[in-house]
């Protein structure tokens, strides 16, 4: 068995820690290894303990066998989402919401960067017996994606929708621990038709209103611009385009009205 010990540095006289067999357990214990004697060690304990996930013909880590080993074990080891809950599991309710993506085509390394942070946060709050409910969803209601459906000459829901599948399954293979049972969609009927109630709820109740006003606008999209939309050079960060100032019919919120009780 690997123990770690606390080992003293000989070089610069830092404490480090490295994983120590039976038969070096003395020698770690009094601090007696150098530098060199450490590393030929742990790398022969090493190659011992992922001999088995070593590739026969290139010599090489096999990380699709190890990947689907530890998302088999996660998926026997994750408690069911849709149950009720007893009093002591509501106590130990722990809501992760990540940003859901747009289903532009492919994952990148933005994506990647955020989903590893919300999955850490997810695997150590169950880890400490918290129940954790962690959504995904996607940003799928909008310009974008029927201007890149007009590219490509196909339905913006077959593009949309392919999108999707490809990220879910690329979200799958990074080992993202997620409720896909909670899973949706913004371009969903039975998403958005809650966004238009609650609409509807503010205008009836005089919540919302229209004036003229400027916006970015976007000559090639269409379509108007927030102010961080807009990169340095006055160019639409989607289409490059020159950024133009026009005056047109804009949505508000009466959100000053409960400035003070805010």
């Amino acid at each position: 068995m690997l123990r770690l010990h606390r080992l003293r540095h000989h070089a610069v006289g830092r404490h480090v820690l490295a994983p120590c067999s039976a038969l070096t357990r003395n020698a770690c214990a009094h601090g007696t290894f150098t530098a060199r004697q450490l590393s030929t060690s742990s790398a022969r304990l090493a190659q011992v303990k992922f001999a088995h996930w070593i590739d026969k013909e290139t010599g090489k880590l096999d990380t699709a066998k190890l990947e689907t080993k530890w998302k088999t074990r996660w998926a026997e080891a994750k408690p069911p989402v849709r149950k009720p809950l007893t009093a002591a599991e509501i106590d130990r309710l722990f809501y992760v919401l990540v940003m859901f993506p747009y289903p532009s085509g492919v994952l990148h390394m933005g994506h990647v960067r955020v989903y590893t942070i919300s999955d850490v946060l997810t695997r150590f709050h169950r880890m400490r017996g918290k129940h954790v409910v962690s959504p995904m969803g996607w940003d799928a209601f909008g310009l974008p994606a029927e201007n890149a459906a007009i590219e490509r000459s196909i339905a913006p829901a077959q593009w949309t929708q392919q999108n999707i599948a490809t990220m879910k399954d690329q979200l799958s293979r990074i080992l993202t621990d997620f409720d896909w049972d909670r899973e949706l969609a913004t371009c969903d009927p039975a998403y958005y038709k809650w966004t238009q109630h609650i609409f509807l709820q503010l205008f009836k109740n005089d919540m919302v209103y229209r004036k003229d006003a400027v916006v970015n606008w976007d000559p090639i999209d269409q379509t108007v611009l927030a102010n961080e939309q807009v990169d340095k050079d006055g160019r639409s960060w989607r289409s490059g385009a020159v950024v133009e100032q026009r005056k047109l019919k804009q949505w508000f919120a009466r959100i000053t009205r409960y400035a003070q009780d805010l």
